[in-house]
């Protein structure tokens, strides 16, 4: 699902969706050499 679309269904702006990404991104990098989307996935 695209950010866009994600933003539509939670009835927030398109940024809030980019920040929280961006923050999650960055709590995940500080740990390991995974990323988001490869977490995501593995669920």
């Amino acid at each position: 699902m695209n950010q866009k679309d994600m933003a539509f269904m939670l009835g927030v702006g398109y940024d809030a969706i980019r920040k929280v990404k961006q923050r999650l991104n960055a709590k995940i990098s500080g740990q390991n050499e995974t990323t988001l989307e490869e977490i995501v996935h593995g669920i």
